[in-house]
């Protein structure tokens, strides 16, 4: 498995920023643990920003003390942080409420999860500060678990705006909380009580009070993968929405080409009656055509019968029974071997095991048309097993393998001499087949019904072609394996930090041969920064392929390798929080050998896959 390694450079990156929520920069680590306050419960740090946030001790805020454990302390020098704490989770309703409103005099405070949470070092757990971003001032709680926990391992985000006094807190999509747990602001200072409100969906609106917050009982988080902003609104108060917030994502989107199915054909007949003024005498013949079968009608054909020997190989006896038959070399196929068949005493030959419509004796067509496997069919309720019936046999005789129903018993009501003698002969290096009928038997007396369905079908289920008159086949193509789509797929998702990124692997799955037979594949991935929604058809070259790009801007190298193969790429640390990039693999044929003869600029495309570059 071919594995390539690519990294995209920022300089490309920052071309197409979009939305975003978590700031993916997180600034500097303050430090990891569990309850702990950074940098300590009575100093604090400068924010680098004068937030507005009336209706506390002060009417702006300078400096901020962080706590591990899901909330954070504003105050306006770096002299103390009154009521500021290491601590200060509980499980109480009426404490929880307490606590976010702080005594007389005490610092506002934020709480994006008040909680007890555990900043592991194991996880890569931290509280990070961010004061470098102008006019704003971001607190990061980084791969926090719930104490006593190990997953999830979940992320939280605190952004504050000096120019509007806006509050943002952001939820990775994996935020939960076991326990209890607040979530609000506050402007401390033991301001006055008010009920709590359903922060998500929201909004919540006219509030006068700037205490505003959710509490959740254990288990019922629901801001995972939201953002939840909360706005002075000029009463005092604050109004608050909710929104998702869409984490890192990669999205398939279009399709490949080419979807060719397999394909089959049969003929019903009602009754014996029929199936024998129509079978008897004749035989047809299967040859390979590149991915296909050619169907060809032979009139007067039952004299290409070969009489089995008395060395041939008698199978068990069995009514509506199977038996695995194992030629002493692989059966050629369109696009490769089988090493076993399965013979159905109905006169089915399934291509390896188990087999089609196994023990089914009341044929039809579209039962036929939903069967696993590549079948060649006669079949009918035969009896091998009934008194005075003959033999079902098989024999190779220069490299063909003759399955004969020699002189076999169909059901009758009541019982009575009815035989019959087919034959499929089976090259078993060409592939052809060679169905031959020499006596049908014509008795039409069953109480099971005495019909025929005669025929071939390719891998998989197929549409049902309907029933189709055989002497009418001559020089028809049928695919046998179905040709999928080239597709694409990305993963893991692409996150980037302000220390972090990921690297992700596309798997390209579906890659054509080359050429019949050459066990060769090639192909690339390509990437873009535009997006071709609906798709661009590049016929008449490759009619039925689509562009989903609208950029070649980095191709992956050149692939050889099986029918799936990856390349590996670089999604470095940094990368703008909502940017989103565009790929699409291509594979290359030998003009015009797919199946029908498809494609003369040999050249197949994939899906698109839309990757959006989030930090969680």
């Amino acid at each position: 498995m071919n594995r390539i390694l690519a990294t995209l450079s920022l300089a490309c990156l920052a071309t197409g920023l979009s939305a975003q929520c978590f700031e993916t920069s997180f600034g500097t680590l303050l430090g990891s643990g569990d309850d702990a306050a950074f940098p300590s419960t009575s100093t604090a740090l400068p924010m680098n920003i004068t937030f507005p946030m009336s209706g506390g001790a002060f009417a702006s805020y300078t400096h901020i003390t962080v706590n591990t454990n899901g909330c954070a302390f504003l105050w306006n020098a770096a002299t103390g942080v009154l009521g500021a704490t290491a601590t200060g989770y509980t499980t109480t309703v009426a404490t929880q409420v307490t606590n976010l409103r702080g005594a007389a005099g005490g610092s506002a405070r934020i709480a994006p999860l008040w909680r007890d949470l555990n900043m592991l070092p194991a996880n890569n757990g931290g509280v990070w500060l961010n004061t470098s971003i102008p006019g704003k001032c971001v607190i990061t709680w980084a791969n926090a678990v719930q104490f006593g926990q190990t997953t999830p391992i979940f992320t939280l985000q605190a952004q504050l705006i000096e120019a509007t006094g806006e509050v943002k807190f952001f939820y990775s999509g994996t935020a939960a909380s076991s326990s209890a747990t607040i979530v609000g602001v506050s402007p401390g200072n033991a301001v006055v009580a008010v009920p709590g409100v359903d922060l998500c969906p929201g909004p919540n609106l006219g509030s006068t009070s700037q205490l505003m917050f959710q509490q959740f009982t254990g288990g019922t988080l629901d801001l995972a993968g939201n953002g939840v902003s909360f706005f002075p609104n000029g009463s005092g108060g604050y109004d608050e929405s909710c929104g998702a917030c869409t984490p890192a994502l990669n999205q398939n989107y279009g399709t490949g080409c080419y979807s060719i199915p397999s394909q089959g054909f049969y003929e019903s007949f009602a009754d014996a009656a029929l199936a024998s003024a129509t079978l008897q005498g004749n035989a047809m013949q299967l040859t390979i055509s590149g991915g296909s079968y050619s169907a060809t009608w032979i009139p007067g054909g039952a004299s290409l019968y070969v009489a089995p020997s008395g060395s041939a190989l008698l199978l068990p006896t069995t009514d509506d029974g199977d038996t695995v038959v194992t030629p002493t070399g692989p059966l050629t196929v369109p696009g490769g071997t089988v090493g076993t068949l399965t013979v159905s005493h109905n006169a089915i030959i399934t291509l390896g095991t188990p087999g089609n419509n196994s023990g089914d004796f009341s044929p039809t067509g579209p039962e036929l048309a939903a069967a696993a496997r590549g079948a060649f069919y006669s079949w009918h309720d035969y009896n091998d097993a009934e008194t005075g019936s003959g033999r079902i046999k098989a024999e190779e005789v220069s490299g063909v393998l003759y399955l004969t129903w020699d002189g076999v018993e169909s059901y009758s009501t009541p019982t009575a001499l009815n035989p019959s003698t087919i034959q499929f002969q089976i090259d078993l290096a060409s592939g052809a087949v060679t169905y031959v009928w020499v006596t049908v038997d014509g008795d039409t007396t069953s109480s099971f019904g005495s019909a025929h369905v005669v025929g071939y079908k390719g891998v998989g289920a197929i549409v049902d072609p309907g029933s189709t008159s055989l002497a009418a086949l001559s020089a028809a193509n049928f695919t046998h394996n179905p040709v999928l789509p080239l597709s694409l797929s990305a993963s893991p998702t692409p996150v980037s930090t302000g220390s972090t990124g990921t690297i992700m692997t596309y798997t390209t799955s579906n890659i054509p041969e080359a050429g019949p037979s050459t066990g060769l594949y090639v192909s690339t991935t390509i990437l873009s920064l535009g997006q071709d929604l609906l798709g661009t058809d590049l016929g008449p070259g490759a009619p039925g392929c689509n562009q989903h790009i609208t950029t070649l801007d980095l191709f992956l190298p050149v692939m050889f390798g099986g029918p799936t193969d990856v390349a590996m790429f670089s999604i470095p640390a940094g990368v703008p929080a909502g940017f989103q990039f565009f790929a699409q693999s291509v594979a290359l044929v030998i003009p015009f050998t797919l199946p029908n003869g498809q494609n003369p600029a040999g050249v197949t495309t994939s899906n698109g896959v839309k990757s959006t570059v989030q930090p969680f």
